[in-house]
């Protein structure tokens, strides 16, 4: 078994693993205590991050540095309990500290360490009207699209074969690769707030946050692009 204690000063940077659910924390004094670490959770950046933080394996009772076979000390006598329990969010109608943004909500993220697959492009408009149009609809019928900007958001796996920004997705959230939600566990209260009973997407991404609501997005298809490009060119 492996363990980590790390110093109750650093506990807000505990909020990056709050998440994983087979780590139990608990406090002895000064110290935190994290139990069920994996090998390759003590690897993990956000885990080597946490500033004096020290891993231990565990052994009848015995602590010892981790990759150490030297005891250190008894196991700490503390009450362990799940992570998320352990370290309760509130959110009174939201809660600043997490959003880090007065008067909206905003989700904080975090640099990914695990690739995901894609779930939403934005691709220019034009470049989607060639592709609908020269192409056979069974690549295409599965998707949804809306627009956004001067640009096409297109919904859907898997992606239309176009250049442009990518989107994973996690709830009714797109983030783009390489990024995260800092407390992924905060994610069903945010959507709550940000779109109520409606249903929709929310892109979030280090500089912005964009709402989509389901009833903007229609099925892609060549009429669908043609009509919207028509009405668009009207407009100006």
């Amino acid at each position: 078994m492996i363990l980590a204690s790390i110093p109750q000063t650093q506990v807000d940077m505990l909020g990056n693993i709050r998440h994983w659910p087979h780590v139990m924390l608990g406090s002895d004094h000064d110290l935190y205590w994290l139990k069920g670490l994996s090998d390759s959770d003590i690897q993990a950046p956000v885990i080597r991050k946490i500033p004096g933080l020290v891993a231990y394996s565990e052994q009848q009772g015995w602590l010892m540095h981790y990759g150490s076979k030297l005891r250190q000390r008894r196991m700490p006598d503390v009450l362990f309990s799940p992570i998320a329990r352990a370290l309760p969010v509130e959110m009174g109608g939201y809660n600043h500290h997490f959003f880090g943004l007065q008067d909206n909500i905003f989700v904080q993220l975090v640099r990914a360490e695990t690739a995901c697959e894609t779930a939403a492009q934005l691709v220019d408009l034009q470049l989607l009207l060639q592709y609908v149009r020269h192409n056979p609809v069974f690549r295409f019928r599965h998707l949804q699209w809306t627009i956004l900007g001067q640009k096409a958001l297109v919904l859907g796996h898997p992606p239309l074969p176009l250049p442009g920004e990518v989107f994973w997705q996690q709830e009714a959230f797109l983030f783009p690769p390489g990024w995260q939600p800092q407390l992924p566990l905060l994610l069903p209260l945010v959507k709550k707030k940000l779109l109520g009973s409606d249903s929709g997407f929310i892109i979030v991404t280090p500089t912005q946050q964009l709402l989509i609501k389901q009833t903007w997005c229609k099925a892609l298809s060549r009429s669908s692009v043609q009509k919207t490009l028509e009405t668009m060119k009207k407009a100006v």
